[in-house]
């Protein structure tokens, strides 16, 4: 959205930063046409507590397996994670694809090793940028599809 939105409507202004950090500053008082937010439990608190209307879900993502071009890891199915020596980057629990990521692991009982990242973004440029055998992100995601990565097939 970061790089989206400013390209779609240059004369608008926008404020970018996480769904609680914006939802506070709606709280307190801040100007805002629209909350755009991963996270449906900040609006829902916003409406709730009367700051803005009902929320409307506007689109939806998919979670998606990455692996670099090459694939040194040989990933070919969701449930290669859990392969000896596999391990993957994943966004922290703390934003949403990291908490949607842990749900559909642990529902699936697929176990691994990760690294969490703060970013949304920082998994799939790991990747990009060849330091990491495998990655968990939306495709919304991510800056733009490279040519170094592959998508794997998730059930």
């Amino acid at each position: 959205m970061t790089t989206v939105l400013p390209q779609l409507d240059p004369l608008n202004t926008y404020s970018f930063g996480s769904s609680t950090t914006l939802g506070t500053q709606i709280a307190n008082g801040a100007p805002a046409d629209i909350l755009m937010s991963a996270n449906t439990t900040e609006p829902a608190l916003l409406y709730a507590e009367g700051y803005v209307e009902q929320p409307v879900n506007y689109t939806r993502n998919t979670l998606a397996v990455v692996v670099p071009k090459s694939n040194p890891a040989n990933i070919t199915s969701i449930y290669d994670l859990e392969n000896h020596g596999v391990t993957i980057d994943e966004a922290a629990a703390s934003v949403p694809v990291g908490s949607y990521t842990q749900t559909v692991l642990n529902n699936m009982g697929i176990s691994r090793r990760s690294s969490p990242m703060w970013s949304v973004r920082r998994p799939t440029m790991r990747i990009s940028l060849r330091r990491s055998p495998t990655g968990r992100s939306m495709p919304a995601s991510c800056t733009s599809p490279t040519t170094s990565s592959t998508p794997v097939s998730s059930p």
